[in-house]
């Protein structure tokens, strides 16, 4: 959700300009939830925008490695490949900044399965691999200081409420045949509390467990609770505090 959101205010920011988007495409279900928001944004914005859609997934065999600590590298290698060729200094890569920092030590994001994608880190140590062959390069993440909230927003900005139900966000879509969020990773809690807070759960996708309207299962409490925790304790910390934590954890 965040990258499409980031992919609309682009357009229309910078309306006389291209886009290049990198993505990789996990499952079935997944990539024809890309080519539909491709197809339609191609068509809204007079096709400026151009899709690098990278294919890597297994079709007939489970992957022995479930974590996505090289996700960054494979995306962002990809973009500097790109930028290279097109003789660009810079990408932007698009996370709400709750979720860059990794707080929640949730079952679903410990064994190094959380991707820190966009941890600060994450970020600075890919700058220095690209700047061993551009020297000026930079990785740029608008959304750092943004909320998953303020995320939802954008799209209010720009009249683009409608694309909201077909973004994803849910961390279980490879074990669904449809694209429908699971409800219960914490990817999925943090997005519905957003979607409230923002007004705009009428455009939000649907979920498999809706902890507002039904009795959640043990599994999906466990997580709430902890997210209403580290929720109350952050909000007293400083962001110096914050950034510690973060790495710390990292």
């Amino acid at each position: 959700m965040d990258s499409l959101a980031g992919t609309i205010e682009r357009l229309n920011t910078l309306p006389d300009n291209k886009l290049i988007v990198v993505s990789h495409k996990s499952n079935k279900s997944v990539i024809r939830t890309q080519q539909k928001i491709v197809a339609y944004l191609q068509k809204r914005y007079k096709d400026r925008l151009i899709p690098y859609g990278f294919v890597c997934h297994n079709k007939k065999t489970q992957a022995k490695e479930e974590t996505q600590r090289t996700r960054m590298f494979l995306y962002s290698a990809i973009a500097f490949a790109i930028c290279n060729c097109a003789n660009k200094h810079s990408f932007y890569v698009y996370e709400n900044g709750i979720t860059s920092i990794n707080l929640p030590p949730q079952a679903d994001v410990v064994n190094a399965r959380a991707s820190r994608t966009t941890h600060p880190k994450t970020l600075g140590l890919m700058k220095k691999v690209f700047r061993f062959f551009d020297a000026g390069f930079d990785i740029i993440a608008p959304y750092y200081n943004k909320t998953k909230e303020e995320v939802f927003k954008v799209f209010t900005i720009y009249n683009e409420q409608e694309l909201l139900s077909s973004s994803v966000s849910c961390s279980s879509t490879r074990k669904l045949d449809i694209i429908n969020h699971c409800g219960s990773c914490s990817q999925c809690i943090d997005r519905h509390f957003a979607a409230y807070a923002s007004g705009l759960e009428e455009y939000d996708v649907e979920y498999t467990n809706d902890f507002i309207t039904q009795i959640p299962n043990e599994d999906t409490k466990q997580r709430l609770w902890q997210m209403l925790r580290i929720a109350s304790a952050e909000k007293l910390q400083t962001p110096e505090e914050l950034l510690k934590i973060s790495l710390t954890k990292w």
